[in-house]
Order: structure tokens, then C-alpha cells, then sequence
């Protein structure tokens, strides 16, 4: 699996959100009562800035794959309409040449 595939799906949120859900559970009721806990916070900021730091290049992997993708099969697309319409000017030639052939 791709790390590009795993950040885009609901289980990453999901999964930092839980982290996140248990980490500060255990930080109350594991760790005796602050009453300035700054670095709680500051530990939970830096590890959410992180993050987001990460999926912004990610996300942006991503887009440029996809894209990658999509031009190549535009220009598969592209390559068969023309080979269709190739086929569909023969076929109206050769049509024509009957037309004129059985013409009175």
C-alpha cells in the first residue's frame, strides 16, 4: 500500500483521532493533575503540526499521480478516436465508390 492511498482514507482521521483520544486519556488519568498543562498542549500541537505537514506534500504526490493518469489516458483516448475516425472515412469512401458503382 502507498502512503499516499493510506492518508487519503477515512482510517488515517480516524486513526490520528483515536491516537490522539487515547493519548490524552491516559495523560489525565495515568499522569497526576496539572493545573498548567502546557505541555500537554504543546506535545499534541507539535505532533498535529506534523501531520500536517506531512499531508500537505502527500496530497500533493498524489494530485500530480493522478493527473499523470489522466494525460496518459486522454491521450489513449485520443489515440483511439482518431484510429475510429480513420476507419469511418474508409468505410464512407468505400461507400461512396459503391454508391457511384451501382448509380444508373
Amino acid at each position: 500500500m502507498h502512503i499516499a492511498d493510506a492518508v487519503a482514507s477515512w482510517w488515517f482521521p480516524a486513526g490520528v483521532f483515536v491516537s490522539i483520544a487515547v493519548w490524552v486519556v491516559w495523560n489525565v488519568t495515568a499522569q497526576p493533575f496539572e493545573p498548567y498543562p502546557t505541555i500537554m498542549f504543546a506535545v499534541i500541537s507539535a505532533v498535529l503540526a506534523t501531520v500536517a505537514a506531512l499531508q500537505g506534500p502527500l496530497i500533493l504526490l498524489s494530485q500530480r499521480r493522478s493527473a499523470t493518469r489522466d494525460r496518459q489516458r486522454d491521450e489513449e483516448t485520443l489515440r483511439v478516436a482518431m484510429h475510429s475516425e480513420i476507419d469511418v472515412h474508409r468505410l464512407e469512401e468505400k461507400l461512396d465508390r459503391l454508391l457511384a458503382r451501382d448509380a444508373p
